[in-house]
């Protein structure tokens, strides 16, 4: 469920959109990609006695119904292998291969958008398998939920995977990073941090072990989750200098400030792990944290213990000077993320969202430096 896990926590970023192009909770392990077709899958939709489809399915063997589903789902006709693989598991029961014609059934139906449809297929499964299959099927019934923000069953089953025996270490470190996107998408960020963290440790102290390279997809994604925790939580704190005086303002201040540098450091982590997607999704959620923080300065009201128009313009002019710098800071995240997705070859949603960021924080700055110069050019 990579880049798709989570949009109503997150109101500025939906990460339906923005895990949507990688797989949500990120399923692109091996053999859970819906490229890595398992025996193959299709869209469920009843064969009812009529159609052209269901008379030419109605007179075809289990045999048969295999190499047409395995056939089409190979050709990318998913609808067409959908309805094969569901037929033969449905009225083939006793058949063999009935369980992987309903993985594949559901496969295709993942394929077409159709999750409710693919949960039904995986669902039959959970009962059926063990060990490794059933932990493959139960990576992908947590996808289905997750796009039908089930979140509830969904973190239910991937706590499942990750405290199950014999589970390896990439399985349950993927497993501990969905589980804390889905909690995030419940609004509870200490127990989604709770998880996210465990992950992301789990993978350094593999990484120092293990001679083998390991894949760096999951660890990115949870660095950046643990970025969201704390995005989220500075956005929720607000400041209000004219609910209180300046010393109060100050403490709000510091402690949004404090927020923001620790969903900043995540983010960084995230892109030092390097996983060209996700490092570019970090650098934009830095550049916007800037944004954030100069558009709730820029329209907070004046702070009431301001006596007369010279502290007030003393203030503003403070307040410009901050705006600056914060716009700056903007842009350089945007400038830095923009380069480096150059140079891995990212492309797509993300990179145009940092396009059009960069331009718009350039245009703000352009706006907020030229009242400053205006007072010299009168004076000539």
């Amino acid at each position: 469920m990579c880049p798709h896990l989570g949009t109503r926590v997150r109101p500025a970023l939906p990460l339906l959109a923005l895990l949507a192009g990688t797989g949500c909770l990120g399923s692109q392990a091996a053999g859970r990609g819906p490229e890595s077709v398992r025996r193959v899958a299709l869209p469920p939709v009843e064969v009812v006695a009529g159609g052209p489809a269901s008379l030419e399915l109605a007179d075809l063997n289990a045999d048969e119904l295999w190499s047409l589903g395995v056939a089409a789902y190979a050709a990318g006709e998913y609808e067409r292998a959908g309805r094969a693989f569901r037929r033969l598991a449905l009225v083939f029961a006793d058949d063999p291969r009935a369980p992987e014609a309903h993985y594949n059934a559901g496969l295709a139906w993942e394929r077409m958008g159709e999750y409710l449809w693919a949960l039904s297929h995986y669902e039959r499964l959970l009962d059926v398998y063990q060990g490794k299959d059933w932990r493959d099927v139960a990576f992908r019934a947590a996808e289905a939920l997750y796009h039908l923000e089930d979140f509830g069953r969904a973190v239910e089953l991937l706590h499942s995977v990750a405290e199950a025996e014999g589970v390896s270490m990439p399985e349950r470190i993927e497993a501990l990073v969905k589980e804390g996107v889905c909690l995030l998408e419940l609004g509870e960020d200490e127990a989604a941090e709770q998880r996210l963290r465990r992950a992301v440790g789990r993978y350094h102290i593999e990484r120092r072990r293990s001679e083998v390279a390991l894949d760096d997809f999951y660890p990115a994604q949870g660095q950046f989750f643990l970025g969201e925790v704390y995005r989220l939580r500075f956005e929720r704190a607000r400041l209000d200098p004219a609910s209180g005086d300046q010393r109060t303002l100050a403490e709000d201040l510091e402690h949004k400030a404090e927020l923001l540098l620790s969903a900043q450091g995540h983010y960084l982590r995230a892109i030092r792990i390097g996983h060209p997607k996700w490092a570019t999704a970090a650098g934009f959620q830095i550049g916007r944290l800037y944004e954030e923080l100069f558009d709730q300065m820029v329209h907070a009201s004046m702070p009431p213990e301001l006596d007369g128009a010279a502290e007030r313009l003393a203030y503003r002019d403070l307040l410009s000077e901050r705006v600056r710098v914060l716009l700056g800071k903007a842009m350089t995240a945007y400038e830095r993320t923009l380069a480096a997705a150059e140079r891995t070859g990212v492309k797509g949603a993300w990179r145009a969202r940092v396009e059009a960021s960069l331009e718009r924080v350039k245009a703000l700055l352009r706006e907020a430096v030229a009242p400053a110069e205006t007072p010299a050019e009168t004076k000539s």
